[in-house]
Formats: C-alpha cells, sequence, structure tokens
C-alpha cells in the first residue's frame, strides 16, 4: 500500500476552498460513517487517506471498487489535510456528482425551498433532516452556503448524497412552479397562522428564510400563504426565533404527521 505523498497531502488540503473544489470538480467526505455513507450510495471516491486500520475497514466495504487510490498517512498528516477540529481516522475525495440545475422538481408532494441559508452547519442540517422525511430534492438560492463546503458534508452525514439539491434564482423559480402546478407556496414566517392550527397541503413549496434576515421581500412576494411555528411562552419572556434548522425538523414533522404515506 501506498504511502500519502506531499503533492496529495497539499491537493486535498487545496479542497477546503471553494475555489479549488469547482477547479476540481472534487470534495471532501471525512470519518467512517461518512465515507461509507459515499460507497453506499454509489459515488465516485477518486482517493481513501487513512490510518491502516481505516483503510483495511475501507478496502474490505463491498461497495468499494477497483478505481479507487488507497493510500496510508500518519495522524500528523490527517491533521493538516483535515477540516475538523479533531481528525478522523480517514477522509476521501470524492467527485461531484453531475447535476442539471434544471432538473424538474417532483410536484406531488413538499418542496423544501431555502432563501440565503449561509450558516454551514445549518444547512448540512437540513439536508439531514429533509433525507429523515423522505424528501428527494431541495431548491435553494443562488447565495445559499455551497452544499460541498466540508462543514455541510459533514453535518449532513450521509445525507448530501442522497438529495439532489437545485440552485437557482428563487423568484422565477417560484413563479414557474406556481404556474405549473397551481400549487401553494408557504412563507415559514413569525406572522403566519398557526402551523397546528392549520392543515398542511399535500404538494406545495415551503421556503425558509436566512437565519437573521428572514425571507427576502422579492422572494416572499412569491409566496401564496404563510405559516407559523407557535411559541409557547409568556409573552416578552421567551426566545426571539427558532433556528432554521429546528423550524425546518418541527415543519416537516407535522406535514409527514398529515401526510405520513407519500
Amino acid at each position: 500500500m501506498s504511502m500519502l505523498s506531499n503533492n496529495q497531502l497539499k491537493w486535498v488540503r487545496s479542497l477546503h476552498q471553494k475555489k479549488f473544489r469547482e477547479e476540481e470538480g472534487c470534495f471532501l467526505a471525512e470519518g467512517y460513517k461518512v465515507v461509507e455513507e459515499a460507497l453506499q450510495t454509489g459515488m465516485t471516491v477518486s482517493l481513501i487517506a487513512g490510518t491502516p486500520e481505516f483503510l483495511h475497514r475501507m478496502k474490505s466495504h463491498p461497495a468499494a471498487s477497483a478505481g479507487i487510490e488507497f493510500v496510508e498517512c500518519t495522524r500528523q498528516q490527517l491533521d493538516r489535510m483535515s477540516s475538523l477540529s479533531t481528525a478522523p481516522d480517514g477522509l476521501a475525495v470524492i467527485r461531484k456528482p453531475a447535476t442539471s440545475h434544471d432538473e424538474v422538481v417532483p410536484s406531488d408532494h413538499l418542496v423544501l425551498v431555502l432563501d440565503g441559508i449561509r450558516d454551514p452547519g445549518n444547512l448540512g442540517t437540513i439536508l439531514r433532516i429533509a433525507d429523515w422525511f423522505g424528501l428527494p430534492s431541495l431548491v435553494v438560492s443562488e447565495d445559499t452556503v455551497e452544499e460541498f463546503n466540508p462543514k455541510v458534508v459533514q453535518a449532513a452525514m450521509g445525507s448530501l448524497f442522497r438529495t439532489k439539491i437545485r440552485r437557482t434564482k428563487l423568484d422565477t423559480f417560484l413563479a414557474a412552479y406556481i404556474a405549473a402546478t397551481a400549487h401553494p407556496v408557504l412563507a415559514a414566517t413569525m406572522d403566519g397562522p398557526d402551523l397546528f392550527k392549520s392543515r398542511f397541503p399535500k404538494s406545495a413549496c415551503l421556503v425558509l428564510g436566512n437565519e437573521s434576515e428572514g425571507i427576502r421581500p422579492e422572494v416572499l412576494s412569491c409566496c401564496t400563504e404563510r405559516i407559523s411555528i407557535p411559541g409557547f411562552f409568556k409573552s416578552g419572556q421567551g426566545p426571539e426565533s427558532l433556528n432554521v434548522a429546528v423550524s425546518s425538523a418541527v415543519l416537516l414533522a407535522e406535514y409527514r404527521r398529515v401526510h405520513p404515506d407519500l
């Protein structure tokens, strides 16, 4: 088994930056669970680097292909390559999947739409939540954090590999969605009707906004209805709002409670 070269170490480290991820068409996945999910979902893995024990587990995985380069590295090298505060036993370089931003979004279930999500941890967590509740795809604004950011990949814990992401101009997308389907577009806001006193429509878009500023006016103007998660605290004594990822979990849980069989 070959040892990690200095050139390979520099290449892996370069993938911490969006510029080089775009140039190389690759991104990083770190830790056994995330790399295993990449293999199981059929992602194209170019290189796996790690400790001898990590490499043995990866090479013996049923989904490991002959095209993967396995390289052994030291703990010090893992520390230098990892984007995490504590380096895992190994990591992988994965080819970005070929995607079409014009891909048709299914119109027979809920479509989750994200406007200006900037925090990588939030996007990764939302991907994991959407995957848990059976949503096959997300639509995100052009300025939403890149899904191949290492922190997004880590927070998603493999759900990124099962979820299709369409990155687009949201006001244009929503106008086209309404014209094509006549389904409602729900805006998750602080001033909408109570989620738990309304009936979630079977087919709709659900729009969640930026962590601090909410949904942009030009996107909000495309929404046909509003909905809110009620707080159960005394007036003026509770938190200002919920985290956007937490909100997505509450909203999708209620959607699945109403429509469990879709």
